[in-house]
């Protein structure tokens, strides 16, 4: 298979041999004119259990809507039942008078049309002659 004048042993079919190098690291070495890096404060850990906390935690009851019932707006609104009132909304203005109040919206009426106003979505009422 092989001349008889390269046998396998011999070091052409062994291999190229490099020299080992030293392991260096990746990095090059700190050199004196160089500052060194300050080191990272050590903070004081927590006790086991502790989670994160959420900076809203405590107001979760406050932010909650609560159902109290027909609010001072709707009581007033409920004792004007068929005056003239202008409403004004985030969306606009509209004039007519209080034909219904119910726990979630009012109803005004403006000639033939009626219009039906969410609690939420008043700025004010104002009184009109």
């Amino acid at each position: 298979m092989f001349p008889p004048e390269f046998p396998l042993e011999s070091p052409p079919y062994m291999g190229q041999q490099y020299p080992q190098y030293p392991p260096q690291p990746p990095y090059p070495p700190v050199s004196p004119e160089q500052p060194q890096l300050p080191e990272q404060p050590q903070f004081p850990r927590r006790p086991q259990g502790w989670g994160r906390r959420s900076p809203f935690q405590g107001l979760q009851g406050l932010l909650r809507r609560r159902n109290r019932g027909p609010g001072l707006l709707a009581q007033q609104m409920a004792d004007s039942l068929g005056q003239s009132v202008q409403v004004s909304t985030y969306v606009g203005e509209v004039r007519g008078e209080v034909a219904g109040v119910y726990p979630d919206h009012m109803l005004l009426q403006q000639e033939d049309k009626k219009y039906h106003v969410r609690w939420d979505g008043i700025v004010y009422v104002s009184p009109t002659e």
